[in-house]
C-alpha cells in the first residue's frame, strides 16, 4: 500500500517529508518516482496542480486529498476519478490571514487611503474631512464558507455592518445574510465594499460580471481574495472607468499572472498582490491531511469532503 504525492509548488518536497513524519507507517512516494506496481498499490493520492497523466494507473484509490483549500485544480482535471472521494483543506490557518487581508482592504477604502494615495501622486496636501465611521460602512461578503465566516466575524468585531451571501441558507451571528439567486439583489444593495471569497465552480465562474456590477452603488470598492476567474476582467475595467467601482484590491486576476502591459497593472485605482492573501500554512495543512488519512485507515468518515456538483 502506498500514498502518491505530487505538488507543482516549490515547497512540495518539504510538504511530502512532513507528511511522512506524520504518517511513518505509510510510504509516501513522489509521483515522478513511481512505477506501475507502486501506482497500482496506491490507496491515497495527495496533489496540487497534478499533470494530465497523474491519475493514470492509480486504479485502486480510496481517497484524493488537495494540498490547499481550493480544489478547482482537481475538479478541472480531465482524468479525475469520478467515484473516488475528494477532500479539501477546511482552513489550515488560511482564514486568519485572509481576514487580515480583507480588513486591510476595507480600511483602505473606509479611511480614504485611495484618495490620499492619488493626492500624494499629485504632491497635494489635502486633509479635507473625509471621515466615515466603521459602523456606517457596509461590507458584503460573497461566500460564507469556513473562511468567509472567519472574515465576517473579524469585520463585525471591528464594528462594520456585514452582509453575507451564499447559494444556500446559513446562520452566521451578527451579519445580515442573503441566500440564492433571489437573495443576491438585496445583498448587493447599498454596499460600500464587496468582498469575493467564493469557491470557483461552474456556477461562480464570472459571477462578478457587468450585470452584477451594475447593481452596486456608485463608488463601491471591490476586494477579490478568491479566484481571478470569478471576475469578468473587461467588466471590471469598465466599472472602474465609469466610477461604478472606486477601486479594487486584487489578490487574484484573470489571467494569472497578468501579462506585461495589462491595463490592470497601471490602473491608478487598482492594488494588486501576487496571490498572497491566504498562503497555505504548511504544518497545519500537513496535520489536517494526515489526520484525514488516519480517519480513512480507521474506517471513519473523512472531513472536508467535496460535493462534485457544487464544487466545494
Amino acid at each position: 500500500m502506498a500514498i502518491i504525492f505530487f505538488s507543482s509548488d516549490a515547497s512540495g518536497e518539504q510538504v511530502r517529508k512532513n507528511l511522512q513524519t506524520e504518517l511513518p507507517d505509510l510510504p509516501i512516494w513522489n509521483w515522478q518516482e513511481t512505477d506501475t506496481a507502486t501506482r497500482q498499490s496506491a490507496r491515497y493520492a495527495i496533489a496540487w496542480n497534478p499533470p494530465e497523466d497523474f491519475f493514470d494507473g492509480l486504479d485502486n484509490l480510496q481517497a484524493i486529498f488537495s494540498v490547499a483549500a481550493g480544489v478547482d485544480h482537481l475538479l478541472d482535471h480531465p482524468s479525475l476519478p469520478p467515484e473516488v472521494p475528494l477532500a479539501r483543506l477546511e482552513d489550515a490557518g488560511m482564514a486568519d490571514k485572509i481576514a487580515e487581508y480583507v480588513l486591510y482592504g476595507v480600511l483602505h477604502a473606509q479611511r480614504s487611503f485611495d484618495h490620499y494615495r492619488s493626492k500624494q501622486a499629485l504632491q497635494e496636501w489635502d486633509n479635507s474631512d473625509r471621515e466615515v465611521h466603521a459602523a456606517d460602512t457596509t461590507v458584503g461578503i460573497l461566500g460564507l464558507g469556513t473562511i468567509g465566516r472567519v472574515v465576517a466575524k473579524r469585520l463585525v468585531s471591528n464594528n462594520y455592518h456585514v452582509k453575507g451571501w451564499s447559494r444556500s441558507q446559513k446562520t452566521v451571528e451578527g451579519i445580515d445574510f442573503h441566500a440564492g439567486t433571489e437573495g443576491l439583489p438585496g445583498f448587493l444593495d447599498n454596499l460600500d465594499t464587496l468582498v469575493c471569497l467564493l469557491p470557483l465552480t461552474p456556477d461562480t465562474h464570472g459571477i462578478i460580471n457587468k450585470q452584477l456590477l451594475e447593481q452596486l452603488a456608485n463608488g463601491t470598492f471591490l476586494i477579490n481574495a478568491a479566484r481571478g476567474k470569478h471576475v469578468d476582467t473587461a467588466a471590471l475595467l469598465e466599472a472602474l472607468e465609469s466610477g461604478k467601482l472606486r477601486g479594487a484590491l486584487l489578490d487574484v486576476t484573470d489571467p494569472e499572472p497578468l501579462p506585461g502591459n495589462h491595463p490592470l497593472w497601471s490602473h491608478p485605482a487598482v492594488l494588486i498582490t501576487p496571490h498572497v492573501a491566504g498562503p497555505t500554512q504548511m504544518q497545519e495543512s500537513v496535520r489536517q491531511i494526515a489526520a484525514n488519512i488516519k480517519r480513512a485507515e480507521a474506517g471513519s468518515e473523512l472531513t472536508g469532503l467535496v460535493d462534485r456538483v457544487r464544487g466545494y
